[in-house]
């Protein structure tokens, strides 16, 4: 497998990568430290990471209109 991580590393961060399985599988990789030291890892396909992005950016921006 190969990763490509595109965000700062650190205790806080949610770092975000590629990840290329042994078939040729695209994956986008989210990965972040959980309380107890553990690191959890969330795949997504990339259809599926760029329709959650998209949401999420409109979520954002209907926050902000309302003042949030």
């Amino acid at each position: 497998m190969a990763e490509i991580v595109v965000t700062p590393q650190g205790r806080e961060a949610i770092n975000v990568g590629t990840l290329i399985d042994d078939d040729g599988a695209k994956f986008v990789c989210l990965a972040f430290e959980r309380p107890n030291d553990s690191r959890a890892i969330i795949t997504f396909t990339p259809d599926l990471f760029h329709d959650l992005v998209t949401h999420m950016a409109d979520v954002s921006r209907r926050l902000r209109e309302e003042g949030f």
